[in-house]
Formats: C-alpha cells, sequence, structure tokens
C-alpha cells in the first residue's frame, strides 16, 4: 500500500484565492503540480498498483485522476472513501474565508457557498462537482465539522487499515492528505517522529498475503526521492 499526499494546490499559488473562491474550503490543483504528480508514478509504476482510493477533496481527486493516467489504470480503479477527507479544522479549510456548517463533510463539500443552504434546505447533495465515482461510499459515516487535529490522526490510521483489509488481494495507492500520510508511518513505527511530508511524497508498507493484522506491515525504507522524511 503506498499513501501519498496530493500535489500542489491552487491556493498555494494564488494569495487570496479562498477570498473569491464558491468552494474555498476545496481548492483544486495547481499547474505547478501537474509534474509533480508523473514524477512520483514513475517510481510507482515498479508496484503494480491496481487499485487507487482517493480522499473526496477535489485536490487529491485530481491528483488520483492524473495517478490514474500515468499508470495506465482503467478509471474504474478510481474508489473515494470520505474517511480519508483532509482533518476538517478551521485552518486547513480556509474557514478564514467562509463559514462552515457543523455537519458531516459529505453533506456540504461539494456545494458552491452560494448554494449550499439552499441545497441543504431541499435535501440535495451535489457530489458531481467533485467528479468522482462512488462518491456516496462512507458517506453516511463521514467526519464532521469540527474536528480536531487528534481525531484525525486516529480516523486515518483506522481509515488505512479498512482500506487494507478490504483490498487485501491488491497493490493499493491511497490518494489523500499530509496527515494521512504521517500515519501511515506512525501506524507501522509508532515512536517515529515525522517531519516532511512533500507534495506528492509517499510512503510504501507491505504485509504477506493472508495476514490481516495492522502490526504485519513492514514500511520501506525512506527515500529522498519520495518526499516524506521521519526520525525515529
Amino acid at each position: 500500500m503506498a499513501v501519498m499526499r496530493h500535489t500542489i494546490r491552487e491556493d498555494e499559488c494564488i494569495k487570496d484565492w479562498a477570498l473569491t473562491a464558491s468552494r474555498p474550503w476545496d481548492p483544486p490543483i495547481s499547474k505547478e503540480g501537474v509534474g509533480l504528480v508523473g514524477a512520483a508514478c514513475t517510481d510507482l509504476r515498479q508496484y503494480g498498483i491496481t487499485k487507487i482510493v482517493t480522499s473526496p477533496f477535489r485536490r487529491c481527486a485530481e491528483t488520483a485522476q492524473l495517478a490514474c493516467e500515468a499508470l495506465e489504470l482503467p478509471s474504474s480503479a478510481i474508489q473515494t472513501d470520505w474517511h480519508l477527507s483532509e482533518v476538517l479544522t478551521e485552518k486547513l479549510l480556509n474557514g478564514h474565508a467562509c463559514k462552515i456548517p457543523h455537519e458531516r463533510v459529505s453533506k456540504w463539500m461539494g456545494l458552491a457557498q452560494s448554494d449550499r443552504e439552499s441545497s441543504h434546505q431541499e435535501g440535495v447533495h451535489d457530489s458531481s462537482s467533485v467528479g468522482q465515482p462512488d462518491m456516496h461510499v462512507n458517506a453516511s459515516s463521514a467526519p464532521a465539522y469540527p474536528e480536531t487535529l487528534e481525531a484525525g490522526h486516529v480516523r486515518y490510521a483506522a481509515a488505512l487499515q479498512e482500506i487494507a483489509d478490504s483490498h487485501c488481494s491488491s497493490n493499493i495507492l491511497v490518494v489523500t492528505h499530509g496527515e494521512a500520510v504521517r500515519q501511515s508511518v506512525v501506524r507501522t513505527i509508532p515512536w517515529a517522529t515525522v517531519f516532511k511530508v512533500d507534495h506528492c511524497g509517499f510512503t510504501v508498507s507491505r504485509r504477506p498475503v493472508g495476514e490481516d493484522s495492522e502490526w504485519d506491515w513492514s514500511l520501506e525504507e525512506q527515500q529522498d526521492s519520495r518526499g516524506v522524511a521521519w526520525t525515529v
């Protein structure tokens, strides 16, 4: 299982992007970030990835789509999992630029600010704007805003284990957020301190076929080219 952070976000390149965006909590990837995905997939190709599981956030969904193309997989290889969503804090969701509902992320993430209130009242959930299949997988148990960083870490660890168990016969690429990549290290080496997770940085862990314990995983040694670094 490879766990990769999304590529560069548009709001990291354009100052005050969130102040005029219709969905400030959900920026797309930037032009600068496209090449990073291909470079990461050049390394990932050796693992025979057959399935991609992504956070529903647009920056991850678009990264996953690029990875799918680079790895020459069919679009059906992509699955969305709400449990891989960004940690739901005001800072990470550009909360300075909008009012975020205290609801499950699956209820509001795909809606423009101008449509959010009326769509919620009408019981409409527009998931088509994200452009990913299976948007309702795990939607009823999606995390809710606000969320603490610690709660997000617990969620990520459980989500990674569940994904691995659900696809135990596949080599998987998980496209998610930086804190989840940190957890991909800590869940295997609990005493590790992760001090760097670059855009498109990734880890690779393995376990023997047929094993289902979270302690059966072994983490490949860190490599500078993979953009994730830790100390033990």
